[in-house]
C-alpha cells in the first residue's frame, strides 16, 4: 500500500522502476524462466493496484510509443491480477480502456493475459471476464481483441485448457499462445492444434519439426519473438556480448529465411528494460551477419499483417505505414 501511495504522489517513480535502469546485459543471460517471472510479478501486479497507478503506466507506454514511432499497439494485461485493492476486475479493464483511448493518434488493442502457473481457477475467471465483455457487443470493450496464454509451459500442458478454452473459441476470439520458449517443439504443436492459435509467442523450438514449420507456413502462423527476453531466459548467441560466444544461434533468422511470418516483440519490457527499437537492435545483434534494412523492414511488416486488429483497421495502417517506407526510401536515394 505504501508503494502504491508513493507512486501516485510520484508517477516519475513508477516510470524508473518499470523502465529505469538495471544491472548490465552481459549478467543477465539464460537465467532461466522461473528467475524472470518473480521478477514481473513484482514490477507488474505488485504495483498496478490502484487507478492512478493503472492510469499512470497507460499513458508512459503511450508516451514511449509514440516516441518509437509506433502506429499500432497491442497491451496485454491480466486484470484479475491487479484487484488487491478495491477495484474489481472489470473496472481495471475499463480503466486501461478508457486511458489508452485518451492517447490520440494511438490505435490500439486490449489482450487479456491468463498464466499456466496460476490456478485454474485464475485462468477462468479471466476467460470469463473476456466472454462478458465480448457480449457488450460493440461496447467500450471493442477493443478487446485477443487472447493468450503465458507462463511456465512446465506448469500445465496446453492441451489440457482446451476445455477452459471453448468459451473463447466459441466468441472467435484471436488467441496467441506462449509455447516453445523452454520446452521441446509438442508443446508448439498442442497450441496449434489444441488450441488453435493464430500466433506463438517466441516458438523457439519450431525449426526442430519441419513439417510443423510448412504448416506455419500454409496456415500463416506468425511468431511473436523476443530477443531480449529470449536471450536472458533461454541463452543465445549475441555478437556484442562475449559472455555469449559458446551459446546456440537466435533462430529468427533462419524462420525469416524459410518464409515464416516472424515479428519482433518486446514481451515485458519491464523486466527486459528494452523497448520496440531496441528489440530490433537486439535481434540484428543475436544473427551472426546482423539483419539487413529489408529484413527489419520485413518484420515490421509482418508485425501489421499479423496483428489482431480488426481487417479494415490492419490493411489501413499496412498501407499508411508502407507509404511512410516509401516516402523514406525516395527522399535517401541520390538524385
Amino acid at each position: 500500500a505504501a508503494w502504491v501511495l508513493l507512486f501516485e504522489e510520484d508517477p516519475g517513480r513508477l516510470e524508473q522502476i518499470l523502465y529505469g535502469p538495471a544491472n548490465g546485459p552481459e549478467d543477465f543471460f539464460g537465467i532461466g524462466f522461473k528467475a524472470y517471472e518473480r521478477m514481473g510479478d513484482l514490477q507488474g501486479s505488485g504495483l498496478l493496484q490502484s487507478e492512478a497507478c493503472l492510469r499512470a503506466a497507460c499513458r508512459i507506454l503511450a508516451r514511449k510509443a509514440r516516441q518509437h514511432n509506433v502506429k499500432y499497439l497491442e497491451l496485454r494485461c491480466s486484470p484479475a491480477n491487479y484487484t488487491s485493492g478495491d477495484l474489481n476486475a472489470e473496472a481495471v479493464a475499463g480503466i486501461i480502456a478508457d486511458q489508452l483511448d485518451r492517447q490520440n493518434g494511438l490505435a490500439f488493442s486490449l489482450l487479456f493475459i491468463a498464466s499456466r502457473h496460476g490456478s485454474l481457477r485464475r485462468i477462468e475467471e479471466h476467460i470469463d471476464l473476456a466472454r462478458r465483455l465480448l457480449s457488450e457487443g460493440g461496447g467500450r470493450f471493442s477493443c478487446l481483441k485477443g487472447f493468450d496464454l503465458a507462463g511456465n509451459e512446465k506448469i500445465r500442458k496446453t492441451a489440457r485448457l482446451r476445455r477452459a478454452f471453448l468459451p473463447m473459441m466459441e466468441k472467435c476470439m484471436h488467441l496467441t499462445i506462449h509455447a516453445g520458449e523452454g520446452e521441446a517443439v509438442d508443446s508448439v504443436w498442442e497450441a496449434v492444434y489444441h488450441l488453435s492459435a493464430e500466433r506463438i509467442g517466441h516458438g523457439l523450438t519450431l525449426r526442430d519439426n519441419p513439417t510443423l514449420m510448412e504448416r506455419f507456413k500454409d496456415r500463416g502462423i506468425a511468431l511473436e519473438m523476443c530477443p531480449s527476453s529470449n536471450a536472458q531466459i533461454v541463452g543465445f548467441y549475441d555478437r556484442f556480448f562475449s559472455s555469449s560466444s559458446r551459446l546456440k544461434p537466435y533462430p529468427l533468422k533462419a524462420y525469416l529465411e524459410a518464409g515464416l511470418r516472424v515479428t519482433v516483440n518486446t514481451d515485458n519490457p519491464g523486466i527486459s528494460r528494452t523497448d520496440w527499437t531496441g528489440e530490433l537492435h537486439r535481434a540484428a545483434g543475436m544473427t551472426s551477419n546482423g539483419l539487413t534494412l529489408w529484413e527489419m523492414l520485413l518484420l515490421i511488416r509482418n508485425g501489421f499483417k499479423a496483428s489482431f486488429a480488426d481487417r479494415n483497421v490492419r490493411q489501413k495502417l499496412l498501407r499508411k505505414a508502407e507509404s511512410e517506407i516509401i516516402e523514406i526510401i525516395r527522399k535517401g536515394l541520390p538524385s
